[in-house]
């Protein structure tokens, strides 16, 4: 469930909280949009068996959809790190 008063941002068709808001300066994500394909790799190779958890997708369906999203999972990122960061102090 979501905290009261936070908003909604996305879902997933195996889990419907997938990232919400809260305030200005608070998100919440249950995925790893900061992973890279490399990183992703070689969290792959830390788990025995992908299928055997529940909303798990196998390896192939992995290496398929990875490659598919990576770049506008990128760049998507990148523009969310700007624009959270943009009033940032050095």
């Amino acid at each position: 469930d979501l905290p009261d008063g936070a908003t909604h941002l996305a879902r997933s068709e195996a889990f419907e909280q997938q990232a919400f808001s809260y305030g200005s300066n608070c998100y919440g994500f249950q995925f790893h949009a900061e992973n890279t394909i490399e990183g992703f790799r070689r969290w792959q190779v830390w788990v025995d068996d992908p299928a055997d958890r529940p909303g798990a997708q196998s390896w192939e369906d992995q290496e398929r959809y990875m490659l598919e999203a990576d770049r506008a999972q990128a760049e998507w990122f990148y523009g969310f790190l700007d624009g959270f960061l943009a009033g940032a102090k050095a």
